[in-house]
């Protein structure tokens, strides 16, 4: 009797545990895909060489305010440096110019878990912009800190990582 108990619990539980990882899909049977957790984001997230375009106001709520466009590349090495020489040309009112007088752009980074940041200029303590990575890595989306401005950049990675084709 006990014999015929067991078998009968095993046979019930096997055909219980395989069915259970079988999921109707598409109109047919399949095995459920794994699904990977979210893993967020560290400063190794932001890593490589980006374009990007700026547009908004300088300047807002004085009398020197100014439209602003600009397009740049610059370089983040993943671990927290934005890498000199980066490079940016602006227009404000119509007015071309090399920002950056052929210094280059430069300064550090620090990114949150959650895949928001903030950028700093060379020696500041105070945050040039706040971001957002996308796309596992390959954009961010910005918003000027500097005070009086009402500028956003959009920065996309101009090449792929050698290890992005290894990615989930």
């Amino acid at each position: 009797m006990k014999r015929m108990i067991i078998s009968a619990v095993l046979g019930g539980i096997v055909p219980s545990l395989i069915f259970a990882g079988i999921v109707p899909r598409g109109g047919r049977l399949g095995v459920v895909a794994k699904v990977h957790a979210e893993e967020g984001c560290s400063v190794a997230s932001l890593r490589g060489t980006y374009g990007f375009y700026r547009h908004g106001t300088t300047g807002v709520a004085t009398a020197m305010a100014d439209e602003l466009g600009a397009v740049g590349i610059f370089t983040a090495d993943g671990y927290g440096n934005i890498v000199a020489p980066g490079h940016q040309q602006t227009s404000k009112n119509g007015v071309i110019s090399d920002f950056n007088g052929g210094v280059g752009i430069g300064g550090t980074y620090e990114v949150n878990p959650e895949c928001t940041g903030q950028s700093f200029m060379q020696g500041s303590a105070a945050p040039f912009a706040s971001f957002v990575i996308v796309d596992g890595g390959k954009g961010l989306y910005a918003l000027s800190q500097t005070p009086t401005n009402a500028v956003i950049e959009v920065a996309t990675r101009t090449q792929p990582l050698e290890d992005d084709h290894h990615r989930y």
